[in-house]
């Protein structure tokens, strides 16, 4: 999905947090991401580890950060926004809405995000 060249890049990114938000659902809204819990839980508990998952987080926005580039170059975003700073931003606002969905037994936190990303921050151009 997400390296379907195909499909303009905002499109796989959407397609990609819908499918994850029809996966929690399958889950029962429970579980969440296992990269959030781990970053949540253990970070503290061990250097080595802490590290080891900043690894992840830092492949996963440089990921994110090159569909916005991809995206900016096909006119689809604005090009002043900052892919690596929308990168980060996404990626905790989507770990956070995660959690949110937890306690709330409810995808509203997902969606919610998801309209703030995407109607927002990621609004096609014109």
């Amino acid at each position: 999905m997400l390296c379907d060249r195909e499909v303009p890049p905002v499109s796989r990114l959407e397609s990609f947090f819908d499918f994850y938000v029809q996966h929690f659902q399958d889950m029962d809204l429970r579980f969440g991401c296992p990269i959030g819990n781990l970053m949540q839980e253990m970070s503290d508990l061990s250097e080595a580890f802490r590290e080891k998952i900043c690894s992840v987080y830092d492949s996963i926005c440089s990921h994110l950060q090159n569909y916005l580039m991809d995206a900016q170059q096909t006119g689809d975003i604005r090009p002043e926004i900052d892919t690596f700073e929308a990168a980060q931003y996404i990626f905790d606002s989507w770990e956070g809405a995660i959690m949110h969905m937890k306690l709330a037994k409810s995808t509203a936190p997902l969606m919610s995000c998801r309209k703030m990303i995407f109607g927002t921050l990621l609004k096609r151009r014109n």
